[in-house]
């Protein structure tokens, strides 16, 4: 899973209008009575904003709770809660309140597994206003979201969201991660879970802060933020679904250690170990303890040792700990099941997990998993593992690869150029050399740019996007007579899947600037050109962030602002990797230097330096920023 630390915001360049709400800041806090001394032991509290009038709903620790405040005011408030507790004893409570401020609601006698007792307890703890102009939606209200099936979960989320563009891509990941811990715990329950992509944290939904998602197995539903600035989708989603909703309660640290079996959690601990960073384990076997860990290492700790547990003394006993568990009770049923105290247990993970090797093709999984869910800090360090453990030349191409595009996916141009080097140490042909051409654009060596891109053009005289980067190139030199050359023989070719619509934008870019009014003629009908060649190409493609780039670039040729911001802005929503998100700022800066708004266009620039774009994107955006941007 992923640490929720916080929310980047793409700033839109015109601003919303502010829409207040009132709400109130409330406290929940759930306790567990201890049949031993008849305290009430705390298991977990947190702080929520509600808003008037909107049902909040999540899974709370060990119960489903609704929460809807009716009525609130400086004073006082109304509000109604409801109460459901998970498999296997499924219990309901309902109560109204009506309440001052810091006077704690109370919810007890709340019966739950095994017979445990809870108390819940809401505490209203002042009026505040919320702004909702962020995240207005509400998931449980008709209209808000669109639904797509699969074969175990339906999708929902919003139009024109990074939900809807890339909602295949969470069913791949979840629907794999469904099949294979099926297979492995035999699950046979009916029924789908409703999987909501939202794309900002809900006020509807009562979120786990420590990662951004929630699973309520009463209602079946799951929820994760899913965009391109935030990003808490993961295969946990997925096999914690599938746990909870086939095996009922038991305590944080077993269920979500299950949950994420098939995770790379292991791996990670290998680093966490070595770095000394570890917790003892009798410190997560506390349930207010593992909640208030750091989410990060509890989530690997958990999910290593359950995996240890399941491998070495196989699924019965797990089994046995999961039905016999409850949040008071982890240790001395942990111990009572595998006849060993905590710290033997403890002593043969650590064991297991400092011997424990890993094989190609589940690191080669990994890599991409972590490269599909946008984790590129992740890919580049499994890629690296994959090396280390390459022996023959198809192997070590393969990570070299994956490697190469876990630096460019995170900006690292220079880390890229260095793999493809030695990438050329095995193999040297025409798409080698263009690579190592594209990646010394990006770092600002153009001469060795040009120098690869021309020897790449030589090996394969048909390598149209080579001829595209060499006139790029030319451009980049300030030599604009041979990049119009360059273009228009792309143009005048018109090969087959060569960037004819690109060559066309970027040669009316130069002519549009020309005093000629034949020439400036002739690059308005290159940008027509080139959008109608796009837009057949974006029907078929609806996510491919590289079209809503050039298309909003051919737009902002004509002129036309409107579908040039529509087509950036679109653009932005779908991506997070610098090399295009520096292509976006400064696109959109120059719609609004167009508009004759040059401060708001220098916060674009700004963005262009204050991320790892490109060389040649940083240099426009500096001359950009002191002289604005005139067609």
């Amino acid at each position: 899973m992923k640490k929720l630390i916080s929310i980047f915001l793409f700033c839109i360049l015109v601003s919303s209008s502010v829409t207040a709400a009132n709400g109130t800041k409330c406290e929940l806090a759930l306790y567990q009575k201890d049949r031993t001394s008849q305290e009430d032991v705390l298991l977990y509290s947190d702080t929520l904003e509600f808003i008037e009038g909107i049902n909040k709903t999540g899974f709370f620790v060990a119960i489903s709770t609704d929460i809807e405040f009716t009525h609130l005011d400086s004073e006082n408030v109304d509000f109604v809660v409801h109460v459901v507790t998970s498999r296997p004893d499924v219990n309901n409570y309902s109560k109204s309140f009506k309440s001052e401020y810091e006077l704690p609601a109370r919810i007890d006698n709340i019966r739950g597994k095994n017979g445990a007792e809870y108390l819940f307890t809401i505490t209203p703890i002042k009026f505040i206003s919320i702004d909702t102009s962020f995240c207005g939606y509400i998931h449980n209200e008709p209209g808000f979201f669109k639904i797509k099936p699969s074969a175990h979960f339906n999708y929902h989320f919003l139009k024109n969201s990074y939900g809807e563009f890339y909602w295949t891509l969470a069913k791949g990941i979840l629907e794999e991660n469904y099949d294979e811990m099926n297979e492995l715990f035999n699950f046979n329950l009916p029924g789908k879970y409703e999987i909501y992509l939202t794309p900002c944290p809900l006020y509807s939904v009562i979120w786990d802060k420590r990662f951004g998602i929630m699973v309520d197995p009463t209602k079946n539903t799951a929820y994760a933020v899913f965009g391109a600035n935030l990003n808490t989708l993961d295969i946990f989603l997925s096999g914690h679904s599938l746990i909870l909703k086939n095996y009922g309660y038991a305590p944080s640290f077993i269920t979500e250690g299950l949950g994420n079996f098939l995770s790379f959690a292991v791996f990670d601990m290998k680093n966490i170990v070595k770095e000394n960073k570890n917790i003892p384990l009798k410190d997560l076997l506390n349930t207010y303890d593992y909640l208030n860990a750091d989410p990060y290492l509890a989530d690997r700790i958990s999910a290593s040792f359950i995996r240890y547990l399941v491998r070495e003394y196989k699924i019965d006993k797990i089994s046995l700990l999961y039905k016999a568990s409850d949040d008071l009770n982890q240790i001395s049923s942990m111990e009572e099941i595998y006849g060993k105290s905590v710290e033997e247990l403890e002593q043969e993970w650590l064991n297991y997990v400092d011997t424990l090797t890993f094989l190609k093709p589940r690191l080669l999984k990994h890599t991409q998993l972590a490269d599909a869910l946008f984790r590129y800090d992740k890919s580049i360090e499994y890629a690296q593992a994959l090396l280390n453990i390459s022996e023959s030349r198809v192997d070590s191409m393969i990570a070299f690869d994956l490697l190469k595009t876990g630096y460019f996916n995170s900006g690292d141009y220079y880390n890229a150029l260095e793999i493809q080097k030695k990438v050329q140490l095995i193999i040297d042909n025409s798409i080698g050399r263009m690579n190592m051409g594209i990646y010394n654009l990006m770092n600002g060596n153009y001469q060795d740019a040009l120098s690869e891109l021309l020897t790449s053009k030589e090996l394969d005289t048909t390598n149209t996007v080579a001829e595209f980067n060499i006139a790029l190139c030319y451009l980049l030199m300030k030599d604009s007579t041979q990049a119009k050359e360059k273009f228009q023989k792309i143009i005048t070719n018109n090969k087959e899947h060569s960037p004819v619509a690109e060559s066309r934008i970027m040669l009316g870019k130069i002519l549009i600037h020309s005093n000629d009014k034949n020439t400036q003629a002739k690059a308005m009908t290159y940008f027509s050109e080139a959008i109608t060649i796009l837009e057949n190409r974006l029907s078929s493609q609806p996510s491919s962030v590289n079209l809503h780039v050039w298309l909003g670039s051919a737009y902002l040729g004509l002129g036309d602002t409107d579908n040039a911001y529509t087509y950036l802005i679109s653009a932005a929503t779908l991506e997070k990797r610098p090399f295009y998100l520096g292509l976006i700022y400064l696109e959109t800066g120059k719609v609004v230097d167009m508009l004759n708004d040059h401060d708001a266009a220098k916060q674009y620039y700004n963005q262009v330096i204050a991320i790892p774009s490109t060389a040649y994107q940083q240099e426009e955006a500096r001359i950009l920023i002191e002289k604005p941007y005139k067609q």
